[in-house]
């Protein structure tokens, strides 16, 4: 009986929404075309914080999952290279925070 009323209203909001009439007042913005060389630029941190995350899980699960020597010795070498790509990726920021606040 929910469903009666929540699907029609979720259906009217999601289309107000991508017709743009949501918001009458905002203002249109032109349309714009990346460059490559913009979206590497803006995909940069991006990548190294997915790559973090991909080397911790990956070394999580070679170290609790797999039973083999060998994959317990990738797991180890996942582990360190989440070490420093986490750091290369949080660096930059913290690094400019800092000289911001002296």
């Amino acid at each position: 009986a929910g469903g009666a009323i929540l699907f029609p209203s979720l259906a009217a909001l999601f289309g107000l929404v991508l017709r743009g009439h949501f918001d009458p007042g905002a203002a249109t913005v032109p349309p714009h075309t990346p460059t490559a060389k913009g979206i590497v630029a803006a995909s940069a941190r991006g990548l190294l914080t997915r790559t973090a995350a991909a080397l911790l899980i990956a070394g999580f699960g070679l170290l609790t999952v797999a039973d083999a020597g060998w994959a317990h010795a990738i797991g180890v070498a996942c582990l360190l290279a989440f070490v420093v790509v986490a750091f290369l990726a949080v660096a930059p920021t913290e690094l400019a925070a800092h000289d911001d606040a002296l």
